[in-house]
């Protein structure tokens, strides 16, 4: 079949491109991202965890530590790293995470140095209602263990990443008392993925001695309550203990 010249060359169908693209699709939803993940690299080593932050050792014999009753398991490696789901988390990036996956998956905070402590921002006016992270607005978020109350006091987290993170006040109260065992101003950081966010709170900055290190509260996206590892050393080892966070509303 001869063509003519002077004929413009057909254009390639859109209706065809868009049915490719669904049947990419519908072969993913079908075999699930547990069967098959396309276009998932593997992490390279400078991507692997850092290792724990060495501290000074602390002795079980420690006050803070008899009065408390922490009783943890201990920690093997570099702590338990902890998914946030996809980095992207708004539109229109956020819909090629299906396709090409960019995790955001976080050691513990043991392997992390606190962001810089200036404890003069949480005197500062908070921001209005509606520039704070859902959840971390200045409500209370408390918690049982153990027999031991903890609290976070003052959870403020601002939506526009490019702000800092106030320092909450954690308090933990033994058992019925009335005065906290351990309270300081902590450095938090927050970080944000598409299933959940990490508030991150950095225990040891006011006093290197104490046995208590580090807290990572992870919340679900839209939830009122998150699961607090709660990470503390005795001697040379570290230990940590799971346990539920809500915010009081």
């Amino acid at each position: 079949m001869r063509t003519d010249p002077d004929q413009p060359p057909a254009r390639p169908s859109r209706f065809g491109l868009f049915a490719f693209l669904l049947l990419i699709y519908a072969c993913l939803k079908v075999f699930g991202s547990g069967h098959f993940r396309p276009f998932h690299l593997l992490p390279s080593p400078a991507a692997l965890p850092p290792p724990i932050l060495s501290m000074p050792a602390t002795d079980a014999a420690s006050p803070m530590l008899r009065v408390l009753h922490l009783g943890g398991q201990r920690v093997w490696g570099d702590g338990t790293r902890i998914d946030l789901g996809d980095r992207r988390t708004h539109l229109p990036a956020s819909l090629l995470s299906k396709f090409f996956p960019d995790e955001l998956l976080l050691p513990s905070c043991l392997t992390e140095l606190p962001p810089a402590f200036d404890p003069s921002t949480s005197a500062q006016k908070p921001l209005p209602v509606r520039d704070d992270w859902p959840g971390f607005y200045g409500a209370p978020w408390i918690a049982r263990l153990n027999g031991n109350l903890l609290v976070l006091l003052n959870v403020y987290a601002p939506r526009n990443p490019g702000k800092p993170v106030p320092p909450p006040q954690f308090e933990i109260y033994p058992g019925d008392a009335q005065a906290p065992a351990f309270s300081a101003l902590a450095p938090a950081k927050l970080y944000r993925g598409s299933k959940a966010v990490l508030y991150r709170v950095f225990l040891n900055e006011e006093n290197p001695a104490s046995p208590l290190r580090c807290l990572d509260l992870t919340v679900q996206n839209g939830e009122n309550n998150g699961t607090g590892r709660l990470y503390y050393q005795k001697y040379h080892h570290y230990y940590e203990l799971d346990t539920d966070f809500v915010i009081q509303q």
